[in-house]
């Protein structure tokens, strides 16, 4: 069964945004480079890729988080989203803010290994200027070819309690320890 994804409305009065959650299990992938082959699945084993003979790679799995502003009641900006992955580093040290509510930034370059380094950043923050028991906001910040996307969205406790229950059960599908 495909895990659903989790969203967050925070646009009825046409201010903040919408934020969505979605995981990506553990899955196989091709060694070819130009093969989009993508296996999902909890065998151990290495499935074959048939179309090109290459070898199958395990890779983990992540959440990805889209954050859109509120343009207006119930309306959002999905043209404009941030998409923002969270791998289980990341899981792990938001699990630890949830527990002590100090400030966290998480910075992602995803061009970091190639030669599009600094082309595109992504910064997630997650604060809590009241203390954690009062909610936190998350923050997500893109700048790309010189222009800058900032999504703000408020969380309750409530709100934080599901997705730390939620990032707590997607560890294991994300490393295939199910």
């Amino acid at each position: 069964m495909k895990p659903i994804q989790h969203n967050i409305y925070k646009g009825t009065s046409g201010k903040f945004g919408a934020i969505q959650f979605s995981l990506l299990p553990s899955h196989w992938v091709s060694s070819d480079p130009s093969s989009k082959v993508k296996v999902f699945g909890d065998n151990p084993v290495p499935p074959h890729d048939a179309a090109d003979d290459s070898e199958m790679i395990q890779k983990d799995g992540c959440i990805f988080v889209h954050a859109a502003s509120a343009v207006g009641p119930n309306k959002y900006d999905w043209d404009n989203k941030i998409v923002f992955a969270l791998s289980l580093t990341d899981i792990g040290k938001l699990l630890v803010h949830f527990k002590n509510g100090q400030d966290l930034s998480l910075f992602h370059d995803p061009g970091a290994q190639s030669t599009r380094k600094g082309e595109v950043t992504k910064t997630m923050k997650f604060s809590s200027p009241k203390g954690i028991v009062n909610g936190a906001f998350i923050n997500l910040v893109m700048n790309a070819g010189g222009k800058t996307t900032t999504h703000s969205i408020p969380l309750t406790v409530d709100e934080l309690a599901i997705l730390d229950t939620l990032l707590r059960a997607a560890v294991p599908k994300m490393i295939a320890w199910n």
